[in-house]
């Protein structure tokens, strides 16, 4: 990593929205359902890229399906 290690490490949910392509009352709502760790900073919330793409990958690999707001199970389509 060139320059700060930190400041790639953690995102702000503006940030986090654009790479989703959605709103950041989006983010900020998986923020408040638990389904993105974040950490406070005084008021601002900080997500770590590390848990982002964690998240990316369960929706990917079908571990969590967004329509019905819950796990699918094995034999459900996709």
């Amino acid at each position: 990593m060139n320059g700060d290690p930190w400041r790639e490490a953690f995102a702000s949910p503006r940030t986090v929205a654009a790479l989703f392509s959605c709103d950041v009352k989006t983010v900020y709502r998986l923020v408040r359902a638990g389904k993105l760790p974040h950490v406070r900073v005084g008021y601002l919330i900080r997500l770590p890229m590390r848990a982002v793409r964690v998240f990316v990958e369960e929706q990917v690999a079908g571990k969590w399906c967004p329509w019905t707001r819950r796990r699918r199970g094995r034999n459900e389509p996709r």
